[in-house]
């Protein structure tokens, strides 16, 4: 009987206690144990040189104001690590997935018409569809022969509904957790919590869920939110919007935001006659919160809203004096 109430106390019992030596020699397995295939890239020079790479039992939470780039930045993120190797579940929780992937195809064919010194798309004539539509087909299905197969292999696509509950996406990822190896959830906020009058109280019970069950599975995941009202201010773990326990339940968070200098770029002469006219503003990456020693702070990019390309600001200034170009 005795033997049966230490079973179930030990089961129940809400802490594990560690000597000293056993965590050091836990933590020397571990240690021991790492390999280069624990780290997945995230795919953008600049930051990996900061922070390395997306380890396991890593939930990475991005923050932009609305409109900021988050999509964007965590599809490449997505397509990166496909194109490494890694399984990768995107959750596209957006109402239009459609339109948002048709911004996609705008950028990935201004890259193309890009490295084909054509000039650029305006944004407001693809939208419009006053184009060359026989120009575009050609271009995309160029675009399509040349998609990595990695990519189409590794990366799915999982849309939701206005009424998909944050408990049904924490069953998702439970329900996927031995075969992706990365996660992507954008964006917090097109999660319909549970608890509707207490959205404070709801989305703090679902970062617990969602970091404990990175934590207990060694997933990884990455997840975008949004910001209240900033006013001026730039943006910090407090600014997530309705919960502190956004940042506070996860290991990472990252804030990028534009500082508002826009990039004078002269135009480009290309083939068509025409001129590429770069749409390009200066971005600030702060990292606030990592496992990393050795990282934090600020790291500054430029970002084109045409092609949707990060690169760093010394990539900018080696391109304006006409040197061979060299990342951060």
């Amino acid at each position: 009987m005795r033997t049966t109430q230490k079973i179930i106390q030990k089961i129940t019992e809400p802490f594990r206690q560690w000597s000293e030596q056993e965590l050091f020699l836990k933590a020397s397995e571990h240690t021991l144990a790492r390999q280069p295939s624990d780290i997945i890239k995230y795919g953008y020079n600049f930051l990996d040189k900061k922070m390395v790479g997306i380890d396991i039992a890593e939930l990475v939470v991005l923050g932009s104001a609305t409109g900021g780039g988050k999509s964007t930045f965590m599809r490449g993120i997505a397509r990166s690590g496909a194109n490494q190797g890694y399984k990768v579940l995107y959750f596209i929780l957006e109402d239009s997935p459609i339109r948002t992937e048709e911004n996609e195809i705008y950028l990935a064919v201004n890259r193309f018409r890009k490295k084909q010194e054509k000039s650029l798309y305006s944004y407001e004539a693809f939208v419009e569809g006053t184009i060359n539509k026989r120009e575009l087909y050609e271009e995309m299905l160029e675009l399509s022969k040349g998609i990595n197969k990695n990519i189409l292999e590794n990366l799915t696509w999982a849309t939701g509904t206005a009424s998909t509950t944050g408990t049904e996406l924490l069953e998702k990822i439970k329900e996927e957790k031995d075969t992706y190896d990365l996660f992507i959830v954008d964006h917090l906020h097109y999660i319909e919590l549970e608890d509707k009058e207490n959205k404070q109280l709801s989305v703090e019970n679902f970062m617990k869920q969602l970091s404990k069950l990175v934590s207990e599975n060694s997933l990884r995941v990455i997840m975008a939110s949004h910001y209240k009202k900033l006013g001026k201010d730039k943006p910090n773990n407090e600014a997530f919007k309705d919960a502190q326990a956004i940042a506070q339940n996860a290991t990472t968070t990252i804030h990028f935001y534009k500082n508002n200098e826009d990039i004078d770029i002269e135009p480009v002469a290309t083939d068509d006659g025409l001129a590429i006219i770069d749409e390009e503003y200066n971005t600030e990456f702060y990292i606030e919160k990592t496992r990393n020693l050795f990282v934090g702070g600020k790291i500054e990019a430029k970002y084109n809203k045409q092609t949707g390309v990060y690169d760093g600001y010394s990539l900018l200034k080696e391109r304006k004096n006409n040197k061979p170009n060299r990342l951060l």
